[in-house]
């Protein structure tokens, strides 16, 4: 009777060593895969290839131009480079806006920005290319799984999910990055 006993402890006990292995290879496993996923798109998406509404495409360069000067009067009125960097967290900014800025990133026109200290806030300033490029990529990532194109411009308007960091991000991308 006691070799019974032993022997079903025993067998217990494996199992046991076994389901721990189990459950640790699988939480160790989980983790390398999170690690190794950094927000960052699988491929780098091109501007060219994000859909805007038909709308914005159907803009003359003259119209989006004017557009996109009311979008950036707008964000340097806010003077986002004089406040705290906690407020470039908060989301203020519409898909319209956001629409319009990358519809003339793709028309691949020039737009410039004088005295940019006093427009962009020192943390955007002082962020390496490769770091505007990849918060780039995320935000046009953000962009294609967010943004319904065949919204109206009025539901498009009152889709709020863009921050004040990536509104700064794109116009900074307009000006500098993209010209590299």
């Amino acid at each position: 009777m006691n070799m019974l006993l032993l022997a079903i402890i025993l067998i217990l006990l494996v199992i046991c060593v076994i389901l721990i292995i189990l459950l640790i290879r699988r939480n160790t496993q989980a983790v390398v895969k999170n690690n190794s996923s950094t927000n960052l798109p699988e491929k780098n998406i091109d501007i060219i290839d994000i859909q805007i509404p038909k709308k914005i495409e159907e803009m003359g360069h003259h119209l989006l131009f004017q557009s996109c000067l009311k979008v950036f009067e707008s964000f340097k009125a806010l003077d986002y480079a004089s406040k705290s960097e906690k407020i470039l967290d908060n989301i203020e900014w519409h898909s319209w806006q956001i629409s319009l800025l990358i519809a003339l990133l793709q028309s691949d026109k020039d737009f410039f920005i004088p005295s940019m200290k006093k427009v962009f806030h020192p943390s955007i300033l002082n962020r390496s290319s490769s770091t505007i490029e990849n918060d780039m990529q995320k935000i046009l990532k953000k962009y294609e799984d967010n943004v319904n194109i065949l919204k109206s411009r009025d539901d498009l308007s009152k889709d709020i999910i863009w921050s004040c960091k990536e509104v700064s991000i794109i116009f900074y991308y307009m000006v500098i990055i993209k010209n590299i």
